[in-house]
């Protein structure tokens, strides 16, 4: 057998307690040093236990625990840990002297083992500051401390043997484990050593694990540091990581800590409640984030709470927390980053409540998803089609907040994580009908956007992904939107997409510009500012010379006129540009009243065409900061005014980077149709480029553009031209050049060429015609077009031999080949091409003698000629049905151009039916076209009255595309007329319905079959979304029923206008019952068109057809399901303005063929809007004109040459094709 080891022993024999002698500290901590020391050298297993009962009892005698010294009792301290271990398991003392010794540690740590309070200051509020300064901040470091070796040898000794388990034995245990939490969390700070800090978990942990049930007083230390802490300091860390350590120990009392709250405060809570609540809730992600691991019994919890049927504030508010807690990443735990695979259950439940009944709980639902979509990319796939689902949610509040949670994504995360169709569901809601929602939408992805702005230019990825948010943002605005969306979507696409200053400034609008289709182009077009512009459309300038001219509202002379020219001018543009005209009104009066020059002019210069980007962005920039330091209450109004005010999408500046760009092989059409626009509606900022156009002039990229705009500045500013140069490079063109650059050369030529010059030209193209190719036949002819309509004089010198070869050219058999398929008109044949161009020189013959006294007498062989060609459906001699198609349309166009003289338009009755069924068409492209013309002309209401009812013949149109932009139309020439007298917007608004019966009744190829009553019934309600309201339904109901009064001026039956009358009564007063409108008795008398309709014989005549049923039985039951449409918008307040007198005889004598003097008129309407029915079938072209006379007799009758009036142009707007 081996020798038996032999146990060590202590070798102390001096007492440490002497009986009746008192000793110095000095003696006592000798001693005690001497004594840990050999203590600390023995070895638990290999010491005889004997030789240490000596010392037990003396180092837990009150003069040791109590001594002054702290060394004694650092010294006593470290010796007790040293017995614990030596003893261990056991312990040498009863339970008693336990919880004395437990006690006597944590109290010297406490006491000793912590930051010093830092000196008082002289001041109170140095006091505080340095209460509130950090530990790391204090005087002393840690290792500083006296006895710090010792202090961290006792906490070393508890945690190696964890001797501190013994606490859980002694008396009053729970106090002893409150005591040493309590003392750690107050003892640690961030200078401790990371070895040291562990020993402190340690010790923790093990009085946790190791003892019963978790003391109240230790949960509420561990409860309070989650509540009272943001961001880890050293106590909270120390709590977190003992948290993490016992959490399978923790998991219960935490549970109970949320279930006692829940029950108290969780069952219809009251404010104070619902506060205590949330803050609990608050608690739950705090610790969930830092130690997960406590809750895994909390989330059942959460999950059942979903369920909570009667309290949708608990659903609310766990449903917001399960998801935050789902999309957070916590800092430790196994198993617990992936919670929703973890808790499949709870995640289910949790997805489910985005369709909860209570918007609080769907909004919840929303607002914690951003979490889960920025932190689990193996959640964003599953959560995105949910998403998607509720952007279409019935509360604003949740789509406008899905649509910020979307849009304020990263952009790594936006193109990578996001798929497109997310994002394009946000971008369906920048025509949201709340403007919060629109709000986030439009501004979200426009910072998008603007954040892929490099990668978009290089292409790849984010092309795809964000490529399309202006062209969606632009097509937004082609529709009939409100003022508050157009203010926000000009805003967003100027501060985002195109915003001013940059260096890239048009490589960005191209980027923009060449991505875009038709329809967004002309919204990029109209935001531009410049469309438009030429007609008088912009009246910023005229605002800011009003402001000069009130003078802070003292006035020298014309003081009313003045006054009243700056009120209306106000009006105008807060009603149309702001979506609080009220207070736009008060904010621009003040502007207006401020009466600062340095304002003014630099407002001037922002709005000045001329202005280039660096003046732009100077007069801009100075013009905010002054608004805003000296008037800062105006600041949102004065920033949406330059938004539309300014021309900081293309200006003066752009024109030489666009000509680069146009000069390069393969250039985007973008660049063209840009400085097209810039050359037709703002001519003026060609200004200083007129050196540089003149070299492109010659340029064959370039030509075409270069012309237009020189020729646009010689109509407004030819005299500060260079003639000399220019004409003799135009007039070579005119000879040689295509079709526009002629057109264009000849226009440059009348505007600066001399007199002969110009005579000289015309006399060689009219020679020259007979013998011209086909392909220089066309030029020619758009030549001698543009030299009828500039020059008429020196055009009328050669008239005849011109006027004679392009009637032989209209009349030519030509033998085209027959096809249906519809091209373009620059790709017909070129002879047809001829015709079409024949057709414009002889119209713009016309418009130049417009103000001469026989104008009439030289119009009528055209206006026949017209009206030939419509009536043979385009048939002349011969052509292919395209090519009448084309003609068409041509001759429409056509009558449309010569309408604008008011003596030509009073003689077109006939030809307005004609088009009616024209913009009825076959082909859509002439349906099309037609009603794209009539919406740039209508609006204006320089035609007769009678044009307004064309837009309503498109009803039955399978393109929605021409439905909405007949309804676009139609409620423009509402807002045109709401100025107008009460009389002539009787005339413009309502009366179009009298024609529109009129016409319907004439079309011989209805049977009147149940079908066709249908049919009639949608033009009426195409009619009625545009112009019924609450206000004049009851005129607008007597108005159909007042037909029965009257007979058509065409003669035979007048069956057909009586049914059709009886139908829209019947469709009106569905209308009416669908609105909840009363239909009041208009007591007015009612003025009907004298050219097609005529009074009944006598009043017992009128009696009896009124009192007659026209429609049968079941046309009337099957009429009385039609036309029952709400109507989205409540009509708009109504305002009379005072008409003066020149004015009213202007729309006296403008209405004067219209009316027969029946009656009288109403009070003023205003219109409401609704969206269109899918639409199908169009109604056929047969059976109405029975044209008996050949289209070569059109201009049989020879006429006198008139004195060419050479004014005539500059009054008619030129209306290019």
């Amino acid at each position: 057998m081996p020798a038996r080891t032999s146990l060590q022993r202590l070798d102390f024999n001096d007492k440490l307690v002497q009986s009746g002698k008192k000793e110095t500290a000095e003696v006592t901590l000798k001693r005690l040093k001497t004594l840990h020391q050999k203590l600390s050298t023995l070895e638990q297993d290999l010491t005889d236990k004997k030789s240490l009962d000596p010392i037990c009892r003396p180092l837990i005698h009150n003069t040791i625990l109590h001594h002054k010294d702290r060394g004694v009792k650092a010294y006593a301290a470290c010796c007790l840990a040293d017995l614990l271990r030596l003893y261990a398991p056991d312990a040498p003392y009863n339970e008693r002297e336990l919880r004395d010794i437990f006690q006597f540690f944590y109290h010297q740590l406490k006491d000793n083992f912590h930051t010093p309070p830092a000196p008082l200051g002289a001041s109170r509020r140095a006091n505080d500051a340095s209460q509130s300064s950090t530990p790391g901040a204090a005087s002393q470091r840690i290792t500083d401390i006296a006895y710090y070796t010792e202090y961290v040898y006792l906490i070393e000794s508890l945690a190696t043997i964890k001797s501190v388990v013994l606490a859980c034995d002694a008396a009053n245990g729970d106090d002893i484990v409150h005591g040493f939490f309590e003392t750690f969390v107050q003892i640690v700070r961030p200078d401790m050593s990371k070895g040291l800090i562990r020993h402190l978990v340690t010790i923790l942990s093990v009085v946790i694990e190791e003892g019963g049930a978790v003391p109240p007083d230790v949960m509420s230390i561990i409860i309070e540091q989650f509540e009272s802490k943001t961001q880890p300091d050293a106590a909270f860390q120390l709590i977190i990581d003992v948290c993490n350590a016992t959490s399978d120990k923790l998991q219960r009392p935490v549970l109970a800590h949320f279930t006692e709250i829940q029950m108290k405060h969780g069952r219809d809570p009251s404010n104070e409640d619902a506060k205590i609540l949330a803050l609990s809730h608050k608690l739950i992600l705090t610790m969930y984030r830092h130690a997960p691991g406590l809750l895994l019994n909390v989330i059942p919890v959460l999950e059942e709470n979903l369920r909570a049927a009667e309290q949708v504030p608990l659903r609310a508010i766990s449903t917001r927390t399960l998801g935050k807690m789902f999309g957070e990443r916590p800092v430790v735990g196994n198993g617990t980053a992936d919670l929703a695979r973890a808790y499949p259950s709870a995640w289910r439940a949790w997805l489910g409540r985005r369709l909860d009944k209570a918007v609080n709980v769907r909004l919840a639902w929303v607002e914690s998803s951003r979490v889960v979509l920025t932190n689990h990319p193996e959640l964003r796939q599953e959560i995105q089609p949910f998403l998607v689902d509720r952007i279409e949610d019935s509360s604003d509040l949740v789509r406008s907040v899905i649509c910020k949670v979307i849009c304020a994504l990263d952009y790594e995360t936006a193109l990578h994580q996001i798929n497109e169709a997310t994002l394009r569901a946000v971008g369906s809601r920048m025509s949201d009908k709340k403007s919060n929602v629109r709000a986030e939408a439009i501004t979200g992805l426009a910072k998008l956007w603007s954040a892929a702005y490099s990668e978009i230019e290089s292409g790849g990825l984010a092309e795809d992904q964000f490529g399309w948010i202006p062209e969606t943002m632009l097509h937004c605005l082609q529709r009939d939107v409100s003022v508050d969306m157009r203010a926000q979507m000009t805003t967003a696409f100027k501060e985002h997409i195109l915003p001013l200053g940059e260096d890239s400034w048009v490589d960005r609008l191209m980027l923009v510009a060449t991505r875009l289709d038709d329809a967004a182009f002309k919204a990029l077009e109209k935001m531009t500012g410049l469309r438009g512009y030429a007609k008088g459309a912009s009246p910023y300038r005229a605002f800011v010379d009003l402001c000069e001219a009130n003078n802070g509202g003292i006035i020298d002379q014309d003081a009313e006129e003045i006054k009243s020219r700056l009120a209306f001018v106000i009006d105008a543009m807060a009603t149309q540009l702001f979506p609080d005209p009220s207070k736009a009104r008060k904010d621009l009066e003040q502007f207006a009243a401020a009466n600062e020059a340095r304002l003014y002019k630099l407002f001037k210069a922002c709005v000045d065409p001329q202005s280039d980007l660096k003046t732009l962005t100077k007069a801009r920039n100075e013009f905010i900061r002054r608004i805003e330091q000296s008037h800062s209450d105006l600041l949102d109004t004065c920033t949406i005014l330059l938004h539309h005010a300014c021309f900081d999408i293309v200006n003066p500046s752009s024109i030489s980077p666009l000509l680069k760009i146009m000069s390069k092989p393969n250039a985007p059409p973008a660049a063209s149709r840009l400085l097209t626009l810039m050359a037709k509606e703002c001519a003026i900022m060609c200004r200083a480029h007129v050196a540089e156009l003149g070299v492109a002039m010659t340029d064959k990229r370039l030509s075409e553009v270069a012309l237009q705009a020189l020729a646009a500045l010689a109509k407004v500013d030819g005299a500060t031209m260079d003639a000399g140069r220019l004409v003799p490079k135009a007039t070579k063109i005119v000879i040689e050049g295509t079709s526009r650059q002629s057109k264009f050369a000849a226009r440059l030529v009348s505007y600066l060429g001399s007199t002969e010059a110009i005579g000289e030209i015309i006399k060689t193209l009219a020679k020259s015609l007979p013998d011209l190719s086909p392909a220089r036949l066309i030029p020619a002819l758009c030549a001698l077009s543009e030299f009828a309509l500039s020059s008429p004089a020196q055009f009328e010198l050669r008239s005849s031999e011109i006027h004679e070869f392009v009637l032989e050219l209209i009349h030519r058999h030509l033998g085209s080949e027959n096809s249906d398929a519809w091209v373009d008109a620059s790709d017909l044949p070129e002879p047809d091409q001829a015709k079409l161009i024949a057709l414009r020189v002889i119209t713009h013959r016309v418009l130049g003698f417009a103000r001469a006294s026989n104008a009439l007498e030289i119009a009528t062989p055209v206006l026949d000629l017209l009206d030939t060609i419509l009536a043979n459906d385009g048939l002349i001699s011969g052509e292919s049905s395209t090519t009448r198609a084309h003609l068409r349309l041509r001759a429409s166009l056509c009558a449309l151009k010569l309408a604008n003289v008011k003596v030509f338009d009073k003689a077109m009755g006939k030809i307005l039916e004609r088009i009616a069924w024209v913009i009825k068409d076959p082909i859509y492209h002439v349906r099309h076209l037609l009603l794209l013309k009539l919406a740039s002309i209508l609006p204006i209401q320089r035609l007769l009255p009678r044009w307004n009812v064309l837009p309503v013949m498109i009803a039955l149109d399978p393109s929605r595309e021409n439905i909405h932009m007949a309804k676009s139309v139609m409620s423009s020439v509402v807002k045109a007329c709401r100025h107008f007298s009460k009389e002539e917007k009787v005339d413009r608004i309502e009366m179009p319905l009298a024609r529109l019966v009129w016409l319907l009744a004439s079309d011989g190829d209805n049977d009147w079959t149940l079908a066709d009553v249908r049919d009639f019934a949608r033009y009426f309600e195409l009619f009625f979304d545009c112009v019924v309201n609450r206000d004049n339904i009851g005129l607008v109901f007597q108005l159909a029923g007042k037909i029965k009064s009257l007979k058509s001026t065409t003669g035979g039956s007048d069956t057909t206008l009586y049914k059709l009358s009886e139908l829209a009564q019947i469709v009106i007063r569905n209308r009416g019952n669908a609105n909840h409108w009363t239909i009041p008795s208009y007591s007015g008398a009612i003025r009907f068109p004298r050219d097609i309709f005529h009074n009944l014989p006598n009043q017992d005549a009128v009696l009896e057809n009124t009192k007659k049923s026209y429609l049968t039985s079941e046309e009337a039951n099957w009429a009385n399901n039609l036309g029952r449409k709400t109507v989205s918008r409540e009509s708009p307040k109504k305002t009379e303005r005072k008409v003066s007198k020149k004015r009213a005889r202007k729309a006296e004598s403008a209405s004067d063929s219209e009316s027969s003097g029946l009656s009288e008129a109403e009070e003023e309407s205003a219109a409401s809007e609704a969206e269109a029915e899918p639409d199908s079938g169009v109604m056929g072209r047969g059976g109405r004109r029975n044209a008996k006379s050949a289209a070569k007799r059109g201009l049989k009758t020879k006429t006198k040459k008139p004195k060419p009036d050479t004014e005539s142009s500059s009054e008619l707007s030129e209306l290019d094709e």
